[in-house]
């Protein structure tokens, strides 16, 4: 079944970068813009995976926020998957270069699906269902909050392929340059 339901991760602390990576100006508009307008190129059910102290900031938008606070996308992911019970395709606030045919490819998987490259295995974007929710539990209770680890464990679907540049993202504001 494919996925119609398009989270954006951006409940981060944007640390490095300074400042909400999602008002960070990139090629004229904010990083958030970039992601929006890919999310309803697509026609997607669009959802922003947030903190607590950015709920004023997006509430015309449908905000789902972090239950597990900084612990990184684990909990962004597990919150979205326990409040929509649906598949969901989460992709990160500051991966700019993200397609619509690299997201129709994972929204159409059955299984949990992410990409993999010629280096590395590439955890966002990727498609998850809400039946890892009691494994994500787990490693949540665990403390283990690397994707890459849990996509591992879990047996994920990968995708082969050489275009780098869609997982290139923004940790610091030279990056925007």
């Amino acid at each position: 079944m494919k996925s119609r339901n398009l989270v954006i991760l951006m409940g981060g602390k944007s640390s490095r970068m300074g400042q909400d990576k999602a008002q960070m100006f990139w090629r004229g508009k904010p990083l958030i813009d970039h992601q929006i307008s890919l999310a309803r190129e697509l026609n997607y059910h669009l959802y922003l995976s947030i903190n607590e102290e950015q709920k004023k900031d997006y509430s015309s938008f449908n905000t789902i926020v972090d239950k597990a606070e900084n612990i990184g996308p684990i909990g962004g992911i597990y919150s979205a998957l326990k409040a929509i019970q649906e598949s969901c395709l989460f992709i990160p606030i500051d991966m700019p270069f993200l397609t619509r045919h690299a997201l129709s490819r994972l929204s159409s998987r059955v299984k949990n699906v992410c990409y993999q490259t010629r280096d590395s295995l590439q955890p966002l974007p990727s498609l998850w269902h809400p039946e890892l929710l009691p494994k994500i539990e787990v490693a949540m209770a665990q403390h283990h909050y690397a994707l890459y680890q849990f996509i591992q464990e879990n047996n994920f679907e990968t995708i082969l392929t050489d275009q780098m540049e869609v997982f290139r993202n923004f940790n610091y504001p030279e990056d925007l340059e």
